[in-house]
């Protein structure tokens, strides 16, 4: 429930409707989920020592005291700033949160199946938080200072999922524990203050990102297809809610009832209906070849979102059935976007396992996550100046971004079944 709502859209539809906040404004709402995986990288690297269970609580704490006092921000458009920086601040541990589940799951579930229990987990939460969205739309399109309510309610019940997780246990903690004890006691690994504030100084661990990057080639390509693909999407999400917003708006409906059909109810049923087939695809094909068919979703919602934007510049020319066809256009994006999600949420938390091993997880994802963070930070800002200056054509940029991404994957996958086939195929007689 709380993390349906800090990480998602929600923040940007109080930004826009609540706090009647700029374009910029809900931007950066937008932008903020996103860029909270700047810090997922210190987190990867805490979680490497320290035990995962207990730093979980204290993210999921964490999570939950912030979105509280975001609740506290008076719905005025000075108290926007006060409301975006503490809902940054509750991203910024539900950040974690998200960095530390594929460490557990690691570790917990066997890989041949992997796929599909974390494809089953995603959609528990999914059900919820959809749930929790659509119940939360009507109370705040009511009353729109409800935002505040709801955020407490939500923070509460993330509270209380802390007597669920703390009974949880991960395999070989208790082993790994023990190791690093006797090493300490034996002065190996051991740190001086100083050598720890160095090892967490942010050119230190930008240096460590550079040397895994740089060691490991194939996970480099990997996230140069992936900053592409995350471009493609994140380009345009702060544009939609604009969009979208401000057209409800003029019209007298309900933008948190529309907003949440839309950006959340839509695309997250649809991931929901289709994590079943996606977890199942990804065991069968890897994460390249998964990545190959995922991105086609999202070059049709790029080209429905186009299609949208365009009913809405001509609606002179087009008449009546203008708002028709936006809103149809804007639907089915809706829906193409969240079948590329459902595939986009089992490969994005379990990608970087297909080049990690080991105690290498916990950097990967941290590397993995941090980027995406940056992407965030850029992107969405970057759209909608982008968008207030070419206007539709917005939409172009992100579909060539996507085809850029779909070919570098599909050149990945390639490669690798190129090497398959070879490593799999008899030598010639005589060698």
């Amino acid at each position: 429930m709380l993390a349906g709502l800090v990480e998602g859209r929600f923040g940007s539809l109080v930004v826009s409707k609540s706090f009647s906040g700029s374009a910029t404004m809900v931007a950066i709402a937008t932008a903020t989920p996103t860029a909270s995986y700047l810090f997922s990288v210190y987190w990867g690297m805490l979680l490497a020592r320290a035990p995962k269970l207990a730093v979980q609580a204290l993210f999921v704490a964490g999570t939950a005291l912030f979105a509280a006092a975001a609740s506290l921000a008076s719905p005025t458009r000075g108290g926007a700033g006060a409301f975006i920086f503490c809902l940054a601040l509750s991203q910024v541990f539900l950040a974690g949160v998200l960095t530390l589940r594929p460490a557990i799951w690691q570790v917990n579930y066997p890989a041949t199946s992997r796929g599909r229990i974390t494809a089953r987990l995603h959609a528990a939460n999914l059900f919820v938080s959809t749930s929790a969205a659509l119940i939360v739309a009507p109370i705040c399109d009511r009353d729109p200072g409800a935002f505040g309510i709801v955020l407490q309610v939500c923070a509460a019940a993330g509270l209380l999922s802390l007597v669920f997780l703390l009974r949880m246990r991960v395999r070989g903690e208790g082993r790994r524990r023990r190791r690093r004890e006797r090493a300490l006691r034996s002065g190996d690994g051991r740190l001086t203050t100083r050598e720890k504030l160095f090892e967490w100084s942010p050119g230190r661990v930008w240096h460590r990102m550079h040397e895994a990057i740089a060691a490991d080639p194939a996970y480099a390509r990997y996230l140069s297809a992936q900053t592409f693909l995350g471009l493609s999407n994140l380009l345009v999400m702060a544009v939609l809610t604009v969009l979208v917003t401000r057209e409800i708006d003029g019209w007298g409906g309900d933008v948190y009832w529309v907003g949440t059909v839309l950006f959340t109810a839509m695309p997250r049923l649809l991931t929901f209906g289709s994590l079943r087939q996606w977890g199942g695809l990804f065991d069968r094909v890897g994460v390249l070849r998964f990545r190959v068919i995922n991105c086609w979703f999202w070059g049709v919602a790029a080209v429905l979102g186009l299609a949208g934007e365009l009913a809405m510049t001509y609606r002179d020319a087009l008449g009546p059935i203008s708002p028709v066809m936006m809103m149809s256009c804007f639907a089915l994006q809706a829906v193409a976007y969240g079948f590329g999600m459902g595939g986009g949420k089992v490969a994005w938390s379990l990608g970087h396992l297909h080049f990690a091993s080991g105690a290498r997880g916990d950097l990967y994802m941290g590397i993995h996550v941090t980027l995406t963070g940056v992407r965030g930070t850029v992107a969405t800002l970057l759209g909608v100046y982008l968008w207030q200056w070419i206007g539709w054509g917005i939409w172009i940029v992100a579909l060539v971004f996507m085809m850029i991404a779909h070919r570098m994957f599909k050149r990945l996958a390639d490669e690798e079944g190129s090497r398959t086939v070879q490593a799999e195929s008899p030598g010639r007689p005589g060698m």
